[in-house]
């Protein structure tokens, strides 16, 4: 019986297998990345559009839309004193979240210890995905999303013209421009001190007073639009 003798690979041709995979998997590379972030981007869009439907539903039943914040008298100060119930707070029914609406106390400020469960739980609708793993240590739980409370900079009062203010329910009539061409919510990035999704400060409520074409001048920019009418 003739045996035939096999041949090993060597040295150079493992290596040139090897370098061959890492330039196969080098080009690869970006193009995974670019469909990983595409699919995040998807799903920040999608955010945007459930929380615009909330909206909506609120809107069905209580024929207004929820005040940007409920609290005291403004101007709104970034610092944890008064109820400062944000927008986010009476969404949550809407938002798939109600078991957390139903713990909130609404009575107390959104800062009591009553309220400190919902506060440190992060709400996977009011995050983006793009913006991954904040470096940014904050307490309680965040939001990518702000509702549009002014068109100039400003502080948070009762007395600004967009749609989610201080202690103002505002109906469509209130709407001069119409829903479809009204900001009511956009992306943000989240910065050192903010007080988290419930709380009704610019951790979830922003003006357009700077240019979009100077967010890079911004800590935090306008990225993506949520007509309140959008479905």
């Amino acid at each position: 019986m003739v045996r035939f003798a096999r041949r090993a690979f060597t040295l150079v041709e493992l290596l040139v297998v090897i370098a061959m995979i890492g330039v196969l998997m080098a080009l690869m590379l970006p193009a995974i990345q670019a469909s990983r972030e595409t699919a995040r981007r998807g799903q920040c869009v999608n955010n945007l559009r459930i929380i615009g439907q909330a909206l909506t539903r609120y809107y069905g039943a209580y024929e207004c839309f929820p005040a940007g914040v409920q609290s005291e008298a403004g101007p709104i100060r970034n610092e944890p004193k008064g109820q400062h119930i944000g927008w986010i707070c009476p969404l949550l029914p809407y938002l798939e979240a109600d078991v957390y609406y139903r713990k909130l106390d609404l009575s107390e400020s959104v800062y009591s210890p009553k309220n400190d469960e919902v506060r440190r739980t992060t709400l996977a609708v009011v995050r983006c995905p793009s913006f991954g793993r904040s470096t940014v240590q904050t307490e309680w739980a965040q939001s990518n999303y702000a509702g549009c409370y002014h068109d100039e900079e400003a502080a948070i009062d009762t007395d600004r013209n967009g749609v989610l203010v201080l202690n103002r329910w505002l109906s469509k009539d209130d709407i001069p421009d119409g829903e479809a061409f009204t900001l009511f919510v956009s992306e943000k990035g989240i910065e050192a001190g903010e007080l988290g999704w419930a709380s009704g400060t610019r951790a979830t409520l922003r003006n357009t007073g700077t240019p979009p074409e100077n967010w890079l001048q911004l800590k935090a920019k306008l990225e993506n639009v949520t007509p309140g009418s959008q479905e």
